[in-house]
Formats: C-alpha cells, structure tokens, sequence
C-alpha cells in the first residue's frame, strides 16, 4: 500500500510540495529539522499532520517519530 505524503498541485500554493491533505509546506519540516528542532516537537506543534503519516516523515528526515 502507498502512502502519499507528498503533493503538489499548481492550484495549491502554486506547486509548492505540501503535506497530502493539507497547505503546510514540506519545506517546514526541513528548516526546522536543520535548526535543530526533533521531529517528534514538530509533530506536537503541527497537529494537522495525520498520524499514519509520522512514520513516512520519520523515513524522509531519516530520524525517529518516538
């Protein structure tokens, strides 16, 4: 079964890769990884990511959900 995580429609923030199902951009996960910030508290921060989605997150920014 595949998960999209991912998507990017040009109606949607002009293309800009978002979460499925939502307007919150990839790219924030990213900075905030590199700032420093655990996957885990971005989870708490953004509660609008779906659950089922967590363990895809953790895969691409290579951490762990828990």
């Amino acid at each position: 079964m595949s998960v999209n995580v991912v998507t990017s429609y040009p109606k949607v923030l002009g293309g800009t890769p978002v979460f499925a199902g939502t307007r919150i951009l990839v790219s924030v996960l990213f900075e905030n990884l590199a700032d420093g910030l655990a996957l885990t508290r971005f989870l708490i921060l953004i509660p609008r990511l779906p659950v089922k989605k967590h363990c895809c997150l953790a895969t691409i920014s290579g951490t762990s959900p828990s």
